[in-house]
């Protein structure tokens, strides 16, 4: 998961929004080493509701 979050946050082509996007993002964009699969399933599960969200509140402020 760590060379997996290196790739999505330093390669254009997946437009990382920036570590202060969410806690996910925060975390992932971290000098993480190690951790477990538990913290990685809340990390990507934060990344995308707040994708979501942000779709939504853009969506909704839309004429």
């Amino acid at each position: 998961m760590v060379d997996h979050c290196k790739t999505v946050v330093e390669n254009p082509q997946f437009q990382f929004r920036g570590a202060e996007f969410s806690y996910g993002d925060q975390y992932s964009s971290g000098k993480v080493n190690q951790t477990n699969l538990t913290r990685w399933k809340t990390v990507t599960i934060n990344h995308h509701i707040s994708t979501v969200v942000d779709q939504l509140s853009n969506a909704l402020d839309s004429p």
